[in-house]
């Protein structure tokens, strides 16, 4: 009974851990190519007969490529391309090792799904040229191309620029041949019309109002002359873009409350590197739970600036508005007033003129004499 519970008890525990270790290297094992050991988080290929051909693969039926986070190969001088799709199972990987084989050229989206890739070694390999787009989505925080026979172009020149704004622990001597097939430090490289480029946004004040509309415009320069792209990450309202050449709007609408704080940015890219421009958004809620502001008349100006207009709605206050109606019924007053006032000039002279035709004025009758006989 004794032997039973602990066979039940930890013991079993790590029994079937190891058996399940066992069967996770027995798989990889089996989808492992020729030339290649493999284990659960691993692939290794350094053995030069027969050597490999082909990025290595592990078949998923038998593997899970998404736990492999370490790829080294080595020696492998008939492996001379890395296809779009070679790297697109290893979802995982962290660091990719490729030296003194035959290595030409990489696909423009050869890593577009490792975006956990941190290192990358490509040492002693054949490459003559290497474009920036390759690793620009990626955050490496090495990337090793000593003993490449690159061309001297400005297609490497992202490289200097890379070590002189970003420089790895380890000083790289790297070299490219010119059209003379001489040596040329890559510290030491001048292309003409070969720099970085410059994005300059120019945006009004982006302290806005919920359901407002807003334009940015955005003007980039540079040689080689760059593209201009606009990065709004997960803006929530709705926007779109012109591109003409080297400059650009941005028109965001019905701008909502969820955008506030965040980043705009208009980035200038080209051969060499990038450069970008940003502002933060702020979006104040329609309607700022503030109460209405209500301004009295003391006998001063309603605000501070001497004018009695509101500038936030264009309507009057209400202490501007009660005296404009006192100083309408004023003169209404004044008016009837001047009206009786003149009505009874008027029939004072006529009572006058009257009087004075009954006592002998001629020419006027105001009364006729009617005898009382026949």
């Amino acid at each position: 009974m004794s032997s039973w519970t602990r066979w039940h008890g930890p013991a079993m525990a790590r029994l079937w851990g190891f058996c399940w270790l066992i069967v996770g290297f027995w798989r990889a094992a089996l989808a492992c190519p020729t030339s290649c050991k493999c284990s659960a988080s691993r692939i290794w290929c350094g053995d030069p007969s027969p050597g490999i051909v082909a990025f290595p693969r592990l078949e998923s039926t038998s593997a899970d490529p998404e736990n492999i986070t370490e790829i080294y190969i080595a020696n492998q001088k008939r492996l001379e391309i890395i296809n779009e799709d070679d790297l697109e199972a290893y979802v995982g990987l962290k660091n990719l090792t490729i030296v003194d084989s035959g290595l030409k050229s990489v696909a423009h989206k050869a890593f577009l799904k490792n975006s956990n890739l941190q290192h990358i070694n490509f040492t002693r390999n054949k490459l003559t040229i290497l474009s920036r787009k390759h690793f620009r989505h990626l955050d490496l925080s090495e990337l090793i191309l000593v003993g490449n026979p690159f061309m001297c172009s400005c297609d490497i020149m992202w490289i200097k620029t890379l070590q002189e704004t970003k420089p790895s622990p380890e000083t790289q001597d790297l070299y490219c041949l010119d059209e003379n097939s001489k040596n040329i430090s890559l510290a030491n490289l001048q292309i003409p019309h070969c720099g970085l480029p410059s994005a300059n946004l120019a945006a009004p004040n982006l302290t806005v109002e919920e359901g407002k509309s807003i334009t940015l415009s955005c003007t980039v320069a540079g040689d080689p002359v760059p593209n201009l792209y606009w990065d709004v990450g997960n803006l929530v309202s709705k926007h779109m873009n012109e591109t003409s050449h080297t400059q650009g709007s941005l028109r965001i609408t019905n701008i909502s409350s969820d955008d506030s704080g965040k980043q705009i940015s208009c980035v200038a890219e080209n051969l060499v590197g990038e450069d970008q421009d940003s502002v933060n958004l702020t979006v104040h809620c329609a309607n700022p739970n503030y109460p209405d502001v209500i301004y009295e008349d003391y006998g001063t100006a309603a605000n501070d600036i001497g004018d009695t207009t509101n500038k936030s709605n264009g309507t009057l206050p209400t202490g501007v508005v009660d005296t404009g109606r006192e100083h309408l019924s004023v003169y209404a007053v004044v008016v009837i007033a001047s009206v009786v006032g003149f009505c009874l000039l008027v029939m004072l002279f006529l009572l006058k003129l009257a009087r004075h035709s009954k006592f002998g004025m001629k020419g006027f009758v105001l009364f006729h004499k009617i005898p009382l006989d026949g």
